[in-house]
């Protein structure tokens, strides 16, 4: 069983080695190709594909979560869950207990995902 492991492990270590080369070698290319054609005058549309390609591969990702604001866009379906989930807790809480939560959940989030207490301050007043 753990010659299983070692095994995994090692394949582990050889494939993200070959992952990091591959990309350098990628970067290298794209690199070595653009800049001198940036800087000396105008570029083509290829020039600019690979521009385009080599940005997403310096800044961004090609995941998932790109283009997402860290945690808070959440798709319709986990958001539903999530809702009835809260609201089953909230059920079970005593007034106290609720405005008690409310409050740490201001606190906590109100940077993350936009100033809350702003948000809930204002439907307050109208």
């Amino acid at each position: 069983m753990k010659r299983f492991w070692i095994l995994k492990g090692l394949k582990f270590i050889i494939f993200a080695a070959g992952f990091i080369l591959l990309g350098g070698y990628i970067i290298m290319h794209l690199w070595n190709w653009l800049i001198p054609s940036v800087f000396t005058g105008g570029i083509g549309f290829a020039q600019a594909i690979g521009i385009l390609v080599l940005m997403r591969l310096l800044v961004g990702g090609w995941g998932r979560h790109s283009g997402h604001r860290g945690g808070c866009n959440h798709g319709f379906g986990e958001q539903r869950h999530w809702k009835e989930r809260m609201e089953q807790r909230m059920a079970k809480m005593s007034p106290e207990e609720r405005e008690k939560f409310k409050t740490q959940m201001k606190t906590r989030w109100s940077n993350h995902c936009g100033n809350w207490n702003e948000t809930e301050e204002k439907k307050e007043t109208v």
